[in-house]
């Protein structure tokens, strides 16, 4: 073999080797998006889920329903039993959006700390634990518990149609590298079977 022949071989497996590397890096980052994005996804649809769970159980006649203005908040009973005819409902749950100050993020229309994602706000579900009648089973949740996905502002609505109840939500998250911003959005209806 020639000098010649050995450079030009060389120069062959080097182009070689890096159009390999070049393909194992690119599929290594579809696969860290895919991967985030399936979190991202049953985050949303998780979070939705929980919701659904609860409303289920409520009705627009509660004491305390209420969507707000915004429809980005939902006050609701739900119905944990009788008492003769009437409905006894538990203390009054809300679901709403609350800041994520810890990533240094304030609700003010910008997006305060650098990742494209303006306002964003953790989902929170808030009980009343002083409200419920004494003599049923009722076992109320936690005071408050915040879940841990990030919804960007505009992003959690809630509307009501005669009694069929729209709940859209949007997680923001990004790839494992933070080169990708990537939403997953969920949409669930309900059916209120209380008045």
């Amino acid at each position: 073999m020639t000098l010649l022949e050995i450079m030009l071989t060389m120069a062959a497996f080097t182009v070689i080797m890096t159009a390999a590397s070049l393909f194992t890096t690119k599929s290594e980052s579809v696969s860290e998006v895919r991967e985030a994005a399936a979190r991202a996804e049953m985050d949303a649809r998780t979070l939705v889920d929980q919701m659904v769970v609860e409303l289920r159980q409520s009705g627009t006649s509660g004491p305390d329903w209420a969507i707000s203005t915004a429809g980005d908040s939902i006050t609701f009973n739900k119905a944990i039993g009788f008492d003769g005819d009437a409905i006894v409902w538990s203390p009054p749950i809300t679901y709403s959006l609350t800041p994520a100050l810890l990533f240094g993020e304030s609700t003010n229309g910008s997006d305060d700390n650098g990742n494209t994602i303006v306002d964003e706000s953790f989902l929170m579900r808030v009980e009343d634990q002083t409200a419920s009648p004494a003599w049923t089973n009722y076992q109320p949740g936690p005071a408050s518990r915040t879940f841990g996905s990030l919804i960007a502002a505009g992003n959690l609505q809630f509307s009501l149609n005669e009694r069929l109840l729209t709940i859209t939500l949007t997680v923001s998250t990004w790839d494992d590298l933070a080169r990708m911003r990537i939403d997953a959005p969920q949409t669930a209806s309900v059916a209120l079977r209380n008045p």
